[in-house]
C-alpha cells in the first residue's frame, strides 16, 4: 500500500500574462469560495454558540456531550455540523482545482475564512478533548513551580492551581523536552498578564470560590491556541512554499488544503493541540531538503522528535531517500556528524527535565493505554475472549503492534526504495505513507488529530484522490467516532458501552468513511510523482 499521490507538471519556466479569461476564472473560483467559506464560518460560529468556552471553563473536566448532558438533539445536529464542514471543504477544493495559475483575490479570500474560521473555534470550549488544560498545567509546573513535567505528576502538585482540570493527574507528561520548554514559556508569559486578583490564585480554588481563577485559566487557554493557531500558520508558510517550488499552480490549492482542512480548524481553534508545532520541524526539513541542506533537513527531524518521539517513524524513509539521492559515502558521512551532533544536544535538553531516564518512565506508561485503535480492539479480544490477564494483554499489544508496523512499512519502504526516481515529492509521499501505515497498523493509541500530520503531507498534492477523497472521509470518520462515544458514555436513556464494544464502535465509525470512499477506486497504483 501506498498514498498514491499525483502531483502536477513541475515547470518552471515565465508564466505568460494573465488573460482576461484567466481573470474571469479567478472571479468565478472567488465567488465561490466566498460562498462556501461564509456558510463554513457560520458551522464553526455554531459550534462555539453550542459549547460557550467561559461556560466550560466553570465544569472542569467536562466534554462537549456533558456540557449539554448529552442532548441527542444538541449531537445529532453537531454530528451534522462535522459532516457538512467535511462536505464544504470538499467542495472548496474541487473548486480551487479550476484556477490555473496564482490569483490575489483568491488568496485573500482563502486567508480571510482561515481567519474567521479560527476565531469563531477561539469562542468554543475544548471539550473534544482535554489535552489543553494539561499543558497548562504542565507549563505552569515547570516554569512557575520549578518542578519538571517528565519526572513529577500532576498528582503530587494537587494543591495548585487549575488540577482539577487535569485529565492525567497520576502520569507525567507524554511529550519531549522542546514541547515542556515551550509550554513552559507560554504559561510564565501568560501568568505576566495576570491582574491583582489573578496574581492571588494560589491554591486549586474552584470558580465559584474564586472568579479569577476562570478569567486566568481563560488567559492561558487563549494563549495555548494562539500559539497552535500561529504554528499552524507556519506549517502553512512552508506547504506554500515547498509546492511553489515544486509545482507552481498547486501552490494556493495545497494552502487551502491546510488552512480550511477542519481537522486543524478544529484541533488548533478548539484544542490547541501541540501537534502543529510536531508538523513544522517535519515541514521545515523537507524545506531544507528541497534546497539540499541535508544536515539542516535532518536536524529539524531531530527537533520533532524531541517533541513527540513517535516522530522517528520518518527516520527510515529520510535515510533511504538520502541514500538514493546522494549515495552511500555522502549519506553515510551527513548521517555520521548528524549522530555526532544530535547525541550531545538530546543529553542537554533533557537533562534540565531529569535527563535521558525520564524516557524509561515515560514509555512504560505509554506503553500500558491503548485507545481508539485497531490494536484496542485486538487488547480487548485478549482480555474478553481469550481471559487473557490486563497486563499480559497490555504488554502484547505495546510490543506487537510497532513491531507489525514496522515490517509492513519496512517491506513497503525496500520496494518504494528500490522501485523508483526519488525526487522530493516521492519524499513527501514516502512520510505521507508512512504516517498512514503506522495510524491504522502501528498505533495501539489513537486521536483524530494525529490525522493532521496527513493533512499537512497529504495537502501537498491537493489534486490527489488522497487529497480531496479519501483523507477528508478519514479525517470525517475521527471526528464523528470521538463525537459518537463521548454522547454514547455521556447519555442516561441506554446502557453506556463497555470499553470492548465502545472500542469496536470508534473503530468502525473511524474507518468506515475511508472504507466506503474507497470502494471503487485503486488505493494502490503506480506512482506518478515528478522531479521539480
Amino acid at each position: 500500500m501506498h498514498v498514491p499521490l499525483h502531483p502536477t507538471s513541475t515547470s518552471n519556466t515565465p508564466s505568460s500574462p494573465v488573460s482576461k479569461s484567466a481573470q474571469a476564472e479567478g472571479v468565478s473560483v472567488t465567488h465561490r469560495l466566498i460562498w462556501i467559506g461564509a456558510v463554513s464560518i457560520l458551522l464553526y460560529s455554531g459550534l462555539a454558540w453550542l459549547y460557550p468556552l467561559w461556560e466550560g471553563l466553570h465544569k472542569p473536566l467536562r466534554t462537549w456531550a456533558g456540557l449539554v448532558q448529552a442532548n441527542g438533539i444538541i449531537g445529532g445536529l453537531h454530528a451534522f455540523t462535522y459532516i457538512a464542514l467535511m462536505a464544504l471543504y470538499v467542495l472548496g477544493l474541487k473548486v480551487m482545482r479550476r484556477l490555473s495559475g496564482p490569483s490575489q483575490r483568491v488568496t485573500l479570500v482563502v486567508l480571510a475564512v482561515w481567519l474567521m474560521s479560527i476565531s469563531a473555534m477561539a469562542f468554543s470550549y475544548p471539550g473534544e478533548s482535554q489535552d489543553i488544560f494539561d499543558y497548562i498545567f504542565r507549563g505552569r509546573m515547570y516554569r512557575l513551580y520549578g518542578r519538571s513535567p517528565l519526572d513529577t505528576t500532576p498528582f503530587e502538585l494537587q494543591d495548585k492551581p487549575f488540577a482539577r482540570y487535569v485529565s492525567w493527574a497520576k502520569w507525567v507528561d507524554a511529550y519531549g523536552p522542546i514541547w515542556e520548554y515551550a509550554s513552559g514559556n507560554i504559561a510564565a508569559l501568560t501568568q505576566t498578564t495576570a491582574n491583582n486578583a489573578e496574581t492571588s490564585v494560589r491554591v486549586n480554588s474552584t470558580c465559584r470560590q474564586q472568579p479569577s481563577v476562570c478569567s486566568l485559566l481563560l488567559k492561558h487557554v487563549l494563549a495555548y491556541r494562539l500559539f497552535s493557531v500561529l504554528c499552524a500558520s507556519l506549517c502553512g508558510a512552508l506547504i506554500y512554499a515547498l509546492v511553489k517550488h515544486h509545482s507552481p499552480a498547486d501552490a494556493l490549492a495545497a494552502l487551502m488544503a491546510w488552512l480550511w482542512n477542519p481537522l486543524l480548524l478544529i484541533a488548533a481553534g478548539a484544542g490547541g493541540h501541540n501537534e502543529t508545532l510536531v508538523i513544522l520541524p517535519v515541514l521545515l526539513m523537507l524545506w531544507l531538503m528541497q534546497r539540499h541542506q541535508w544536515l539542516g533537513g535532518l536536524l529539524c527531524l531531530f527537533a520533532a522528535v524531541h517533541i513527540k518521539l513517535t516522530c522517528l517513524i520518518f527516520l527510515p524513509p529520510v535515510c533511504l531517500w538520502l541514500f538514493a539521492r546522494l549515495g552511500w559515502k555522502a549519506t553515510l558521512l551527513r548521517l555520521s556528524i548528524f549522530a555526532a551532533l544530535a547525541a550531545p544536544l538530546s543529553w542537554l535538553l533533557y537533562e534540565p527535565l531529569g535527563g535521558w531516564e525520564t524516557l524509561q518512565r515515560n514509555l512504560y506508561e505509554r506503553s500500558i493505554f491503548s485507545a481508539n485503535s485497531i490494536s484496542n480492539v485486538i487488547y480487548w479480544l485478549l482480555r474478553e475472549w481469550a481471559m487473557w490477564e490486563r497486563y499480559d494483554a497490555q504488554r502484547t499489544v505495546a510490543r506487537y503492534a510497532p513491531l507489525t508496523f514496522a515490517v509492513v512499512a519496512g517491506v513497503w519502504l525496500w520496494r518504494w526504495w528500490r522501485g523508483r526516481t526519488h525526487t522530493d515529492a516521492t519524499l513527501w509521499q514516502a512520510l505521507a505513507t508512512v504516517a498512514t501505515l503506522y495510524f491504522l497498523v502501528g498505533s495501539y493509541w489513537f486521536q483524530y488529530w494525529y490525522l493532521l500530520w496527513l493533512a499537512a503531507l497529504v495537502g501537498m498534492f491537493p489534486r490527489s484522490a488522497w487529497a480531496s477523497k479519501f483523507l477528508p472521509a478519514y479525517g470525517l470518520g475521527g471526528l464523528l467516532a470521538t463525537h459518537t462515544l463521548d454522547f454514547l458514555t455521556q447519555q442516561q436513556t441506554f446502557p453506556a458501552p463497555t470499553p470492548a464494544l465502545a472500542s469496536v464502535l470508534y473503530v468502525t465509525i473511524l474507518l468506515l468513511p475511508l472504507v466506503l470512499a474507497a470502494t471503487g477506486s485503486r488505493l494502490i497504483s503506480p506512482p506518478h510523482a515528478k522531479s521539480p
